[in-house]
């Protein structure tokens, strides 16, 4: 049995695929090894993974957020062995998960939008090119966390309409003291707390403040980050995420406006990864 996972910060999927090709999917919280408690996703996992699945697991490849230098790859790494006791394991970023969900075998720009935000340019195989990706603090465009510092920013700066005040205040369920005591308690993690506005945004999204705010979010993205791709003109452009997929309607008029070549939209990959691992190449 081979197991994959695509795990943001928010939360992450899990597949086990039997030798016969029956799969199982699990849904558990994410995981990032900057921001996140090891103990307590180790402790997650074990509760919800069946014990004699976790035995019978001889492969897993786990795509997530946080993974890109090998010193978080061993830390990931060595997590899951103590779960997966019988497992080769194998831990890659969860941009290669959204490059092979969204490009396979083709070139394309994959481009994840969830809690924060990467991209990176496929060859259909490798990664050859990669703004850099800078976080919730200095970056994160197009993201969750970012659209959460737009709108806080907004509300404080009073640049937020008058008619929006009220249902804000009402959704964060205090005033400035609040907000500022929620996103900077040390107990919780700040990129998720940013994030978790998206919700507000979907209750208003007729209003044309909240579609000025998603713009933003999105030509930032544009700007900041595919813009720097080489030939990011005549490149599919596709993404993985739920913000992404839940506006696509206002990164459709974004990409279309930066003539840009929209590719595929996904609100998740799982679907399509295990499709990928189910192929010769994998």
């Amino acid at each position: 049995m081979i197991a994959i996972c695509d795990s943001g910060a928010s939360k992450g999927d899990w597949a086990f695929i039997s030798t016969d090709g029956e799969v199982q999917y699990l849904e558990v919280s994410g995981f990032n090894p900057y921001t996140h408690d090891h103990g307590s996703y180790y402790t997650e996992l074990i509760k919800k993974t069946p014990h004699h699945i976790n035995q019978q697991v001889n492969q897993v490849t786990y795509y997530g957020t946080g993974c890109g230098e090998q010193s978080k790859k061993n830390e990931v790494k060595g997590l899951l062995s103590r779960v997966f006791t019988h497992a080769s394991i194998q831990v890659e970023t969860d941009l290669l998960a959204a490059a092979r969900a969204t490009c396979g075998t083709s070139k394309g720009i994959a481009v994840i939008t969830g809690t924060g935000s990467n991209s990176g340019l496929y060859d259909g195989q490798l990664f050859i090119d990669s703004v850099p990706n800078l976080g919730y603090l200095l970056g994160d465009e197009g993201s969750g966390n970012y659209f959460g510092k737009l709108i806080i920013r907004a509300y404080f700066f009073r640049d937020m309409p008058s008619d929006l005040i009220v249902p804000f205040e009402t959704f964060v369920g205090g005033r400035h003291e609040l907000l500022l005591q929620k996103l900077y308690d040390k107990t919780r993690a700040v990129n998720t707390y940013l994030a978790s506005f998206m919700p507000f945004a979907s209750l208003h999204i007729e209003h044309p403040f909240i579609q000025k705010l998603m713009k933003k979010n999105f030509q930032d993205l544009v700007d900041a980050n595919l813009s720097k791709y080489q030939d990011y003109h005549t490149t599919p452009i596709h993404f993985v995420g739920s913000v992404a997929y839940h506006f696509k309607t206002f990164l459709q008029a974004c990409l279309e406006e930066n003539r840009l070549i929209c590719g595929n939209i996904l609100a998740r990959p799982m679907d399509n990864l295990v499709n990928y691992h189910q192929q010769p190449w994998s």
